[in-house]
């Protein structure tokens, strides 16, 4: 059949040569495409015996291959119009007799079965025959006759002994597809990756990806196939063959036999199922995307499984040095026990006699608690037996403690005893002992913890650990190190108190770049720094608009703030579907197939606006065979977290006095160094970048700052109120003489802070102002902290002058707008002050407006109580009042003529007092709510109506200003009166 394809296309050729180059550029382009597709025909229809052998067995599939070539054959013959009467061209006929002589060839070579086989002399390709043809009778027993399918049946069955591996052969799994039933264009790929190419193809008349893979001993050469290497694939595409679910890409089959390669779904990498109804702000409505809705996938790979069997699949350490545990004491270090990479920790000694017990140094707090012996359930062996003690001292009153941390909850007492770490005594040291853990708690190798952060995160013990060293050895640097050791189970992992290894810093020709520690609510609590930039491969910047992070050697893995989470996983899937990967979330979490490290972009984390750092794919995953586990994780807050994945790759240093940290960078490496404006990945430079899959919810949600409907919403009122403020002041510079009343002159001063307000908020939004920006944060908190007190104390003001307008009495007629100017300007500027010295605010109704990366972790609970709720109450109270006995004041009662003026003056009074609880009453409401635990507040319909409300006093106030009679009297007669007559014409109504 080959032959009479080739005699048709030398007619061709013969037929357009003889046009003498008149043939159009169109014509030879697609004669060029039929050549290369006769040749790939060609190429597969080899005539090795086992592909001889094959044909015998895949009849059918080759019939359409041929019948479809013709058929392209002739369709390139009418579109250059070109003649077809000779006889060659007159496939169909010969197509049929061709198919009954091969027909007749196939019966007799099954038949006789060592006929079939008797060019094999390959125990391997027959077995690779007998799958074929089991392959046939499997999946197309209908498209053979009768004769052949029971030819084939006994060829099955034969026991001649030819193939004495036949056995596994039996058992041919579902997902096998031959080779011969797949096409894909060797030239076509699109992607490479560290185990083959990948390449678009066709499959039972379907778009597919064909992904080539090359099994090889890494441990002989890249040339000689491995059978563990085989056994390893056929066991990855087992597993994700029986994977059914929404997040993984369907995978069609596999092939194993002469040629390994995979056929799967042609789509996109990571298919999470989302939807703009399902919208929210915190971690813990996003992780309920994680959970898988059957459990099929049951035989993906376990995560516990696998760390249990690291010691096993990791390679062993080049060179381990070995240090002595005594040694290292003595010079001031602590050795740390690397427990699989994933956790590290240390030995103390508590109490008189010493009882030696292990902890976790834990830069991610600031507590040191053992279990102590009553804690059957708690984690390690050892317990801390605090009657043996003689030095150890217990209230009278025994103080509790409980401690909640990110993996569990601890309970217990605390008292006072003597710490010996390193060589150090530390004396009156707050020791918790626990008397119980939550399960999750006592899954810790580590008896106990040692919290190395500052006090502001401290529960009982004040002060830390270190910082009571400190004090009692002054001479001491204020700094330590950490040290954590890549490999798993080795050795070299230490902590150094009161310095650092000058000897292995000069050994890695390192610097320590540092960088300042970020305080949080006006307090030192973590190790928390600026990151300006992380750049997943050549992606754009997640952190453009500034983000926070802090260094804890508490935490395993990478943290991600919940609402960047989802679509880091997606670049990261992104840029491994590229390397032929496939990617999704399983019932273990987020895993990748067919995978290895080099397969996964390079992390780049720019911090503190001066120094970058780079992850290679082998430092944040876990690669178990082909499937590999990306070591990342939701945090639960809005702070990134620099765990132990981040820790192994870079020596840290931490200065408690100058409030600093730092990692060490090894001259000319290129995985750190000082941050240059040429080498950073800009927002804009996706050249070569893949095309983007956006998500329903997500869209360019990978960017802190997107304008989302929150902000713009935020922007929208606050704007009008700009607009209606601006509006108010200007009429009053244009008529300067209605600040002479009392009334207006508060009115006044109140749309002046209500205008700079507002005015801060869209400059803030304009600018698209971050947190690496510490100079403008400062002053946008202290500046909105300064007008918002000075809204709230005006109101009040206006609200007491509408009662002492209605309320008349002869101390009615007394002026207090001095007193008023003086209270209201010294409580703004005190709590500008005070904003200003902690980096805390507290005038805000929520800390997701457009102002928001400057707010992140600066407005705690404390400070809206304080701040905002309370003087909101007061406001809302004195407004209030004023509002209700404006309305049920008695209008017949006969009133001094001096009380009746005051009454009809307070038409400006009332409309703003009603513009203030219109405007405050929400957000009080749902803050003080809020403050009290109740959840349901921060549903996204309740939180913008009180937005609604909050940012709609300015427009509220302009609205009744424009219909104010005086207002319309001053601008259209005003300046035609003169004297007496404009001060009665534009006497406040």
């Amino acid at each position: 059949m080959d032959r009479d394809v080739c005699d048709r296309l030398d007619d061709v050729f013969k037929q357009l040569q003889s046009r003498h180059g008149t043939a159009t550029k169109e014509v030879v382009q697609r004669f060029g495409q039929l050549l290369l597709l006769v040749h790939q025909r060609l190429k597969r229809t080899s005539t090795s015996a086992s592909v001889q052998a094959s044909r015998h067995t895949a009849s059918r599939q080759r019939a359409d291959i041929t019948s479809s070539v013709h058929e392209d054959l002739d369709l390139f013959m009418d579109m250059a119009m070109l003649c077809r009467s000779a006889e060659v061209h007159k496939w169909r006929e010969l197509l049929l007799l061709r198919q009954k002589q091969q027909q007749q060839e196939m019966l007799t070579k099954l038949e006789n079965f060592p006929e079939l086989l008797g060019d094999i002399t390959s125990a391997e390709e027959r077995e690779d025959v007998l799958a074929y043809l089991r392959f046939e009778l499997r999946t197309h027993p209908s498209s053979y006759l009768p004769v052949a399918k029971g030819a084939k049946t006994n060829v099955m069955h034969d026991e001649t002994g030819m193939v004495p591996q036949f056995s596994s052969s039996m058992k041919l799994p579902k997902w096998f597809i031959p080779e011969y039933e797949v096409q894909f264009d060797s030239f076509g790929e699109f992607g490479q990756g560290s185990f083959g190419a990948v390449y678009r193809g066709r499959w039972m008349g379907a778009d597919v990806v064909v992904k080539s893979v090359e099994l090889f001993d890494p441990s002989i050469d890249r040339e000689t196939p491995s059978s563990s290497a085989r056994l390893v694939f056929e066991s990855e595409v087992g597993i994700w063959y029986s994977l059914h679910h929404p997040n993984i890409i369907q995978l069609f089959g596999a092939c194993h036999i002469r040629t390994t390669f995979f056929v799967s779904d042609l789509a996109a990498p990571l298919r999470i199922p989302l939807s703009a109804s399902s919208q929210r702000r915190d971690a813990q409505s996003l992780l309920q995307f994680h959970t898988p809705p059957e459990a099929s996938a049951a035989s993906a790979l376990d995560v516990s499984g696998v760390f249990s069997s690291l010691s096993v699949l990791q390679p062993e350490p080049e060179a381990a040095v070995l240090y002595d545990a005594q040694q290292l004491a003595a010079e001031g270090h602590v050795p740390l026990e690397n427990f699989m990479e994933f956790q590290f920790f240390g030995p103390v000694a508590i109490g008189s006699p010493p009882q030696e017990v292990l902890v976790c140094f834990d830069t991610g707090s600031s507590d040191l608690w053992v279990p102590g012996r009553s804690c059957e359930a708690c984690a390690g062996l050892e317990r801390f037996n605090h009657s043996r003690s003689s030095t150890y001292r217990e209230s009278a009153t025994r103080p509790a403690f409980a401690v909640q941390y990110g993996s569990g909850k601890v309970n217990g007492h605390f008292g006072q005893d003597v710490v010996r770490v390193a060589q150090f005594e530390v004396k009156d040291t707050t020791v918790g002992i626990v008397h119980t853990e939550e399960e999750s708690m006592a899954r810790m190798k580590a008896d106990g913890l040692l919290g190395l952060a500052f006090d502001g995160l401290s529960t009982f013990s004040h002060p830390p650990l270190f910082f009571a060293l400190l004090e009692q050895y002054p001479e001491l640097d204020s700094v330590f190190a950490f040290y954590l050791s890549p490999d798993p189970n080795s050795d070299g992992s230490e902590l150094h108190l009161g310095g650092y290894d000058h000897d292995f810093l000069h050994a890695l020709q390192a610097t320590w770049q540092m960088t300042d520690v970020l305080p949080q609510f006006g307090q030192w609590t973590f190790w928390r720094i600026h990151l300006h930039s992380v750049n997943v491969g050549k992606h754009r910047n997640a952190c453009a608009d500034g983000c926070v992070a802090f260094v804890d050697s508490g935490t395993s893995l990478i943290g991600i703030p919940g609402t960047l989470y989802l679509n880091f996983l997606y670049e990261v899937a992104t840029f491994a579907q590229n390397q032929g990967c496939y990617c999704g979330f399983v019932q273990y979490g987020f895993q990748c197939f067919l995978c290895a490290p080099e397969d996964f972009p390079p992390l780049r984390i720019g911090v503190g606006g001066h120094h970058y750092y780079v992850l290679e794919g082998s430092d944040y995953t876990l690669c178990v065979g082909l499937t590999c586990i990306v070591l990342v994780q939701p945090s639960g807050q809005e702070m990134w977290v620099l765990g132990d994945v981040f820790m192994k790759k870079f020596y840290s240093l931490y200065d408690v006095k100058k409030k600093q940290m730092g990692f060490a960078c090894p001259a000319n490496s290129t995985l750190c160094g000082v941050e240059d404006v040429d080498d950073t990945v800009s927002s804009d430079d996706t050249d070569a970048l893949p095309p983007q899959q956006s998500s329903p919810f997500f869209e360019n949600s990978f960017n802190m700052y997107d304008m989302d409907t929150h902000a713009v919403l935020v922007l929208f009122l606050s704007g009008l109120s700009l607009v209606g403020s601006g509006f108010i002041v200007s009429s009053f510079v244009q008529y300067p003489i209605l600040r002479s009343f009392r009334s207006f002159s508060l009115f006044f001063w109140l749309s002046v802070c209500t205008l700079g307000y507002n005015l801060t908020l869209w400059i803030a939004g304009v600018w698209r102002v971050h947190q690496t920006h510490v100079f403008f944060c400062a002053l946008l908190k202290s500046t909105q902290q300064f007008f918002g007190t000075a809204i709230l104390l005006f109101s009040a003001a206006v609200g007491l002058e509408l009662i002492r307008a209605v309320r008349w009495t002869h101390s009615s007629t007394v002026e207090y707008k001095l007193v008023y100017h003086v209270v209201i300007w010294c409580s703004a500027a005190f709590t500008g002050a005070f904003s200003l010295l902690t980096g805390v605010i507290g005038f805000l109704p929520d800390g997701a407006g457009p102002c928001r990366a400057c707010f992140v972790g600066h407005s705690p609970g404390w400070a809206r109580v304080f701040l905002f709720y309370l003087p909101a109450t007061l406001t809302l109270t004195f407004a209030g009042t004023a509002v209700y006995l404006a309305y049920t004041s008695s209008a017949g009662q006969s009133l001094p003529s001096q009380a009746e003026r005051a009454r009809r003056s307070s038409g400006q009074l009332l409309s703003s007092c009603v513009a203030t609880v219109a405007a405050l009453f929400l957000p009080t409401f749902f803050g003080w709510l809020q403050a009290f635990g109740a959840e349901w507040v921060t549903s996204g319909f309740l939180l913008y109506l009180s937005e609604l409300c909050f940012y709609s006093q300015g427009l509220l106030n302009a609205l009744s200003w424009a219909f104010n009679p005086s207002y319309r009297v001053a601008r259209y007669r005003g300046n035609n009166a003169t004297g007496g007559e404009g001060m009665r014409l534009m006497g406040p109504n």
